[in-house]
C-alpha cells in the first residue's frame, strides 16, 4: 500500500540527513539535539482544481447526474461529503517515541461504474518507533508489521541555521504564524504555491527551510501550504502544541473500516 512508502522516509532519509546536515560540532559532527518538547501535530490536506476540492466536485457533479436520470441514488451523509478528497495527518513525536498517523476519505460505487450507489473509503496507517521497535498498523485491515528496534532510529540533530534563509528553487517571504506556531513563508519561484514552514524546530533537526514534500516528518514539518493560481495541494494546520503532554488515549491505534456504509 502506498502509504508504506512513505512513512518509510520518516526513516529511511535519516542516514542522508545526518551524514549531510546539521550544525557542527567541535570535532567536525553534528549537534547532538537535546531537551526535544513533546509535539502533537492535527493536519488536513486536499487537491485543489479551480479553487475547489476536486473529489468533492467530482461527486456532486455525479450525484446531480443520477438524481436528474432518475436513477437509485444512495448518496454520502453530510459528514462524509466533508471528509471526502481529505487526507488526516497526526503526530506524536518527542525524545523517546515518533508516531505518524495517515488516513484518507475516498469515493466508491458500489455495482458497476454506471451506479450511482455511493460510499466513503477510508485508507490509512499508523507507524510508532519507540526503543521497542517499529510497529506499523493498515487502519482499513488492522494487519500489522513489527521491526526490531533501530539504536539510531530516534537521534536527533540540529538542522543547519543557514537552511532558515535560503533554499534553492524557492523564495523567503517573511515571518507569519499559523496554529499559534512561528514559520517561514516561502514561495515557489515557479508561482505553483506558497508554504510555511515550522522555524522554531531547528534545535531538534526540523528545518526551518522551504520544501517540495508538504507532508508531516521527523525532519520537516509544513504548517500550510496553498497553491497559488488553485490548483495543487492545500494544507492546513488544526492544531499544533510544543512542550504538552500527549493524551495517551489519542495515541491508540484506531480501527476504522475500509468503508462506510
Amino acid at each position: 500500500m502506498t502509504f508504506v512508502v512513505f512513512n518509510r522516509l520518516h526513516l529511511s532519509i535519516a542516514a542522508l540527513l545526518l551524514s549531510g546536515c546539521g550544525n557542527a560540532n567541535d570535532n567536525g559532527g553534528p549537534t547532538a539535539a537535546s531537551n526535544m518538547p513533546s509535539i502533537h501535530l492535527d493536519q488536513r490536506a486536499e487537491t485543489l482544481v479551480d479553487g475547489r476540492n476536486a473529489a468533492r466536485t467530482s461527486y456532486q457533479q455525479a450525484l446531480s447526474d443520477c438524481q436528474a436520470a432518475g436513477l437509485p441514488t444512495r448518496a454520502l451523509s453530510d459528514a462524509d461529503v466533508a471528509r471526502l478528497g481529505t487526507i488526516r495527518y497526526e503526530a506524536w513525536l518527542s525524545s523517546d517515541e515518533e508516531v505518524f498517523r495517515t488516513r484518507e476519505w475516498r469515493l466508491l460505487n458500489d455495482g458497476p461504474s454506471t451506479s450511482c450507489q455511493f460510499r466513503l473509503e477510508t485508507t490509512g496507517l499508523q507507524e510508532a518507533q519507540s526503543a521497542s521497535g517499529l510497529e506499523q498498523v493498515d487502519l482499513a485491515t488492522g494487519e500489522h508489521s513489527r521491526s526490531p528496534a533501530d539504536s539510531d532510529g530516534l537521534a536527533r540533530f540540529a538542522a543547519d541555521a543557514d537552511e532558515a534563509s535560503a533554499s534553492p528553487g524557492f523564495r523567503r517571504a517573511g515571518n507569519r504564524k499559523v496554529a499559534g506556531q512561528p514559520c517561514n513563508e516561502w514561495n515557489d519561484e515557479n508561482g505553483r504555491f506558497r508554504q510555511c514552514v515550522w522555524s522554531a524546530g531547528a534545535p531538534w533537526g526540523f528545518t526551518p527551510g522551504a520544501l517540495n514534500d508538504y507532508r508531516p516528518s521527523r525532519y520537516a514539518i509544513v504548517l500550510e501550504q496553498e497553491p497559488l493560481d488553485g490548483n495543487g495541494i492545500r494544507l492546513t494546520t488544526q492544531r499544533m502544541t510544543v512542550g504538552q503532554p500527549f493524551e495517551r488515549s489519542e495515541l491508540a491505534v484506531p480501527r476504522e473500516p475500509s468503508s462506510q456504509q
